[in-house]
């Protein structure tokens, strides 16, 4: 859980949160990546990344499953592929 401000490259098992009002200046990697907040670089989801409203990602986003609520934002390239 993210919930302040993070430079560098986070990398988890299971899932991680960027919460609202925090910001990510590097890479995300996840089982899933739930983003509220806010994150300029790439982020990998092995299952799922979802950018929830008020969210937003400067990056390219690579996940076998994508979400876009209404209200988020979006800056960059969506692979939809399983990673391994």
């Amino acid at each position: 859980l993210v919930e302040g401000h993070l430079t560098g490259e986070l990398s988890a098992q299971g899932h991680v949160t960027v919460a609202a009002g925090a910001a990510v200046d590097g890479t995300l990697r996840g089982c899933t990546v739930t983003v509220s907040g806010w994150v300029r670089g790439p982020v990998w989801g092995k299952e799922r990344v979802e950018i929830l409203r008020g969210g937003a990602i400067s990056g390219d986003v690579t996940a076998a499953c994508v979400v876009l609520a209404e209200g988020s934002e979006l800056d960059g390239w969506i692979v939809v592929k399983v990673l391994p």
